[in-house]
């Protein structure tokens, strides 16, 4: 590794520094946290943490930063165009079972509820992964429902914007970003829109309910108060 940091190249480089910092970060964990990791989420943590210096480092992704598309960074809730259906999606991340969940909702015009779905990705990982893997499975189902015309909606901007640009990415993160640019590229039919977190909260409380899941199925018929009264909410506002 000492050569590699003496005479390898940028890329070298700044592989090699990240790679020591993730293992680092990992021995603190198992240090002070008791948690143990995998050799290939170390590496998987070290190459995503790189992808994401680098694009934080560029400039022309830096005004990418700011809201492009009309709707974005909007901080209440607006009803889809008639014919439009909205879709809403959130990861958590359950750090006690080593777990990710997805809640996902659908709404028609009138911003009534169409259909809630929630589930469980069985492997911790990090947050900004978590928010791509929920974009995909959003993605996916949307292309399994064949709803007509969507607009999808995220909080988070780094995955918004990397799905929309067109920068070629090398690693994990990259490779879900680019599973999410061909779903959208085959529909054809999905505004991909970033919105504040207070928007977002009937996925997010979708999302918390998958934590009892365990496998299970979640409907309109069996969503919590908590889900119904965000959805009440949204419509007064």
């Amino acid at each position: 590794m000492g050569e590699v940091l003496k005479s390898g190249t940028v890329k070298q480089r700044a592989e090699s520094v990240t790679l020591f910092w993730a293992i680092w970060r990992a021995r603190n964990d198992l240090v002070w946290n008791q948690k143990s990791s995998t050799v290939n989420k170390i590496v998987a943590s070290a190459k995503q943490s790189l992808t994401q210096w680098i694009l934080a480092q560029n400039r022309s992704y830096n005004t990418l930063l700011q809201p492009q598309v009309k709707g974005d960074g909007v901080s209440y809730w607006v009803n889809p165009q008639l014919n439009t259906f909205k879709v809403s999606v959130d990861p958590a991340i359950f750090e006690d079972r080593e777990e990710v969940g997805f809640g996902l909702v659908a709404r028609d015009s009138d911003g009534r509820l169409i259909e809630p779905k929630a589930m469980i990705h069985s492997e911790l990982v990090e947050p900004v992964l978590a928010e791509t893997m929920g974009l995909k499975e959003a993605l996916s189902w949307i292309e399994q429902m064949q709803w007509p015309q969507v607009t999808l909606e995220s909080d988070c901007l780094v995955v918004v914007q990397a799905v929309r640009s067109s920068a070629p990415m090398r690693s994990h993160f990259g490779a879900f970003i680019s599973e999410c640019r061909n779903i959208m590229y085959r529909l054809n039919n999905v505004e991909l829109l970033f919105v504040t977190r207070s928007v977002n909260m009937v996925a997010h409380h979708l999302t918390r309910e998958s934590y009892a899941l365990s496998g299970g199925r979640l409907d309109r018929w069996s969503i919590s108060v908590s889900v119904t009264d965000c959805i009440e909410m949204d419509l007064s506002s």
